[in-house]
């Protein structure tokens, strides 16, 4: 079998026949030793592969319930097997649906929860909590335990794993893992509960990866390695040095039904200095993925990486940390690797593939990471452009510089790669003449390249280059519509070299622009730059960013490349750097100032501007500091003793068992303007849930960084319902923690309803030009002209004047005062409350 071959799995009649049943086979419950579980019962049947896959298993299957019951079991039915058990278990239905309430019980717990040390020595659940919290017990044995005592055969596994904090090149002692395979619809399938639940960096924490319940084998193996080959599940078992030189794949590949095509290694060798790699996706799912990657350099070469007679020694080596890419994390990169070595991959978008092409600028060991999402995950999160996820990553040997003797960056490393993006389909945009993502052209040539449309678009295209600043450039690319359904875009250079050509498009009722395509412009024989002439362009675009440069970014790559190419400094880096640190930086940390709402930080940065030489520059960023500083001195008030709590402040109210109803108010009130939905709410054990949380989702630190433009209307006018019939005596007399938070929760809602008076609005760029409306001309060429060249407005949020439309206010004379409709809805609120 090869390393990534994907097993067939086998269909029976038996399998079908179990399902019809409602696979309820479950054994009697098993006696054990809680603190000595056996992995392993001999009675258990055989390991062997599963004889259905786990969408026939699981596909029908609706978890909701399920999962909500699970996380909702009360503290007194937690405390004893007989209670815990039923309760848990109630409402499933067969083997399937019982291991998926053990599955998301146990992975939903907090075991560092500072009240399970309360719990009394013994046969119980908390104790066992207890047990884990200690070290002296594991979550894959507790999930055993309660599986077992469910009837449900469950084995625990030890071997080798590849987590989320794994890098190629990691030690075997390392990698070491825990989990179980379960018994259910007659075959064994793995599980692994740790994995399933932890934080993989994702805006919603309390979401589970299902990758790791009930895997098939087949997928799960490139994760984890049993000790016991058996417990593959397989028919053909991969070795261990099969399995150490796998790439290193993430649940989100499989997810994206992603496939390998080369290379079947996760170590790659470059042949002079070249490198590829080739990803299939689905037809029908190209125009739903958006990818990226990343290459880091690593170091040099040792002569044990070389030895081309066994290419696992190294990997199957304990002695692999010598050269480990982990420890090699901390090598500095030298002179002589170029900086952002994204530049020198290619990513090619074909019909059905993603074809990354790797130009290795130096000899040495490298990392390259394959990640993305789908489309409509960045969209529902307004996350365009943000971090995507991490779905391989291979290590890549160069033994060899590249053939060329000047190994030019690739001018741009778009986020969707060369050629056609998604967006195209989501446009209604149909490229007709350019499908892939290289064009050849000749200097002084034009080139048309043509697009159908569907509906009204704007576009604006740019071209850029490593050396030409963009002035130079701004001319040598033009749009034309010669017909409504098609759009031309017409191109040419200046002169030989690499050239990268964007195309954006917008809606004509939006500002918002999204890239359509992209095209690296380049002649069919490739040569190289002279010094001279390098050196000429790398200070003329230097000295471009230092005088009009767009972004920080853009001054510190062409510092970077100056810099890397010995390029004779005639005072060029000294007026960059002082650009850099007495505009850029101060520029930079206002605005994080402002963001992060940092009273003493801001004072700071407010005064290096005024007394900057580039002050006249930063004149709007001072003003929106000074206007964000005025702000928080309103807020101070009833910031101030959430500020200065104490932990025990919070840990008091949390271990009130029937807290008055002015302390359950006032903390379904906080946590409402927090964002948590008020159905959640109603239990206190949910509250104290939430109350226990500590770091960044801490009550304290949620609140002093909650803005007023964060919470919606129908947050404010619920929790303003729900704090009206008490006043801050009662609130004092039930404990000053609950005062704190009354005062503010009071000072927040009246800080909410000044700016609302004062007629500012929080909405993102799409629902301010949905307010202003359409344009009443079209958009021009000349218009996208004068838009930044490459350069996007990419923060999520705007404060913007609360725009209204002259004819909806004439049509609607009759309208009542907004007073009396918020009266009106608040009187509904507190009936229905």
């Amino acid at each position: 079998m090869t390393s990534l071959e994907v097993i067939p799995i086998k269909r029976g009649k038996k399998a079908a026949n179990a399902r019809e049943m409602g696979c309820n086979a479950s054994k009697p419950p098993e006696a054990m030793d809680y603190k000595n579980v056996s992995p392993f019962n001999p009675n258990y049947p055989v390991p062997k592969p599963p004889d259905d896959t786990k969408e026939e298993l699981c596909g029908h299957e609706n978890f909701t319930p399920i999962d909500s019951n699970a996380k909702s079991v009360p503290a007194k039915d937690k405390e004893r097997y007989q209670t815990l058990l039923p309760r848990l278990l109630q409402g499933t239905n067969n083997d399937v649906q019982k291991v998926r309430a053990i599955y998301t019980y146990t992975g939903s717990i907090n075991y560092n929860d500072p009240q399970v040390p309360q719990a009394k020595e013994g046969d119980t659940p908390t104790y066992y909590i207890k047990m884990i919290k200690e070290k002296k017990g594991d979550v894959p044995t507790f999930f055993t335990i309660l599986c077992r005592r469910a009837g449900i055969p469950c084995v625990i596994l030890d071997g080798l794993g590849k987590g989320k904090n794994y890098v190629p090149g990691m030690s075997e002692k390392d990698m070491r893992s825990k989990w179980n395979a379960v018994h259910v619809n007659d075959n064994w399938r793995p599980v692994h509960v740790e994995w399933g639940h932890q934080d993989n960096g994702g805006k919603n924490k309390d979401k589970k990866d299902d990758f790791y319940f009930l895997t098939d084998p087949d997928r799960f193996v490139v994760s984890c390695f049993p000790d016991d080959y058996q417990w593959q599940l397989l028919a053909d078992p991969l070795t261990k040095p099969e399995w150490l030189n796998l790439p290193n794949f993430r649940p989100a590949f499989f997810d994206l039904h992603m496939q390998l095509v080369k290379p079947k290694s996760g170590l790659v060798r470059a042949v002079k200095g070249k490198a590829e790699v080739e990803i299939s996706v689905p037809p029908n799912m190209m125009d739903k993925i958006s990818v990226g990657y990343g290459l880091q350099y690593k170091g040099a070469i040792s002569k044990k990486d070389i030895d081309k007679n066994d290419t696992s020694r190294e990997i199957n080596s304990n002695r692999a940390t010598e050269s480990s890419l982990k420890e090699e994390e901390k090598v500095e990169r030298p002179k002589s690797v170029p900086p952002r070595l994204e530049r020198y991959v290619f990513l090619n978008r074909k019909s059905s593939r993603f074809l990354y092409t790797l130009t290795l600028p130096v000899a040495g060991k490298y990392l390259f990471e394959i990640t993305g999402n789908r489309m409509e995950e960045e969209e529902s999160d307004n996350s365009y452009g943000a971090a995507k996820t991490l779905l391989c990553q291979f290590r890549v040997l160069s033994e060899n510089d590249p053939y060329d003797e000047d190994c030019e960056p690739y001018p741009d490393a778009p986020e969707f790669g060369w050629g056609p993006t998604p967006h195209c389909t989501r446009l209604g945009i149909t490229p007709i003449t350019h499908l892939e993502g290289i064009i050849f052209i000749n200097p002084k040539e034009k080139k048309d390249i043509k697009f159908r449309l569907s509906e009204d678009l704007d576009f604006r295209t740019s071209l850029c280059h490593n050396y030409l600043p963009y002035d130079q450039l701004k001319d040598m690319s033009s749009w034309r519509q010669p017909r409504d359904d098609e759009m031309i875009v017409t191109v040419e250079i200046p002169e030989e070299g690499m050239f990268g050509l964007k195309i954006e498009a917008a809606r004509a009722d939006s500002e918002q622009f999204f890239e359509i395509a992209n095209y690296l412009l380049r002649q069919h024989s490739r040569g190289g730059v002279s010094e001279k002439v390098r050196s000429k362009m790398l200070r003329a675009k230097l000295n471009y960013a230092i005088e009009n440069g767009p972004t920080e970014k853009a001054l510190k790559d062409a510092m970077d490349m100056f810099d890397c190419y010995n390029v004779p400094d005639q005072g060029e880096m000294a007026r960059a750097q002082e650009r850099l640190e007495h505009y850029w930086t101060i520029k930079r940390e206002l605005n994080f100032s402002c963001r992060r709402r940092n009273n003493g930080v801001l004072d700071k940065w407010i005064k290096a501007g005024r007394s900057s030489k580039f002050q006249p520059e930063l004149t709007e960023d001072i003003r929106q500091a000074e206007d964000m500083k005025e702000k928080l001195g309103k807020l101070h008030g009833y910031l101030h003793p959430i500020a200065k709590m104490k932990p025990k402040t919070i840990q008091e109210i949390r271990t009130y068992k029937h807290p008055k109803p002015v302390t359950k108010d006032v903390m379904t009130a906080t946590y409402i303007l927090l964002g948590e939905k008020k159905n959640g709410l109603e239990d206190w054990t949910n509250i104290q849930v939430l109350m226990a949380r500590t770091g960044k989702d801490g009550l304290q630190k949620r609140i002093l960084d909650r803005r007023p433009e964060d919470v919606n209307e129908k947050d404010v006018e619920v929790a303003d319902v729900i704090l009206e019939p008490h006043n801050i005596n009662e609130a004092r007399e039930a404990s000053a923690g609950t005062a704190a938070f009354y005062r503010w929760a009071k000072g927040f809602l009246r800080h909410i309803r000044d700016e609302s008076q004062h007629g500012e609005t929080i909405m993102n760029r799409e629902e301010y030009w949905q307010q202003r409306g359409p344009r009443t001309t079209p958009r021009t060429e000349q218009d996208s002209a004068r838009d930044p060249p490459l350069h996007r407005d990419r923060s999520p949020r705007h404060v913007v004047p609360n725009l209204k439309q002259p004819e909806r206010q004439n049509k609607d004379k009759t309208r009542k005062p907004k007073e009396i409709e918020n009266k009106k809805r608040n009187d509904e609120n507190q009936n229905r409350y």
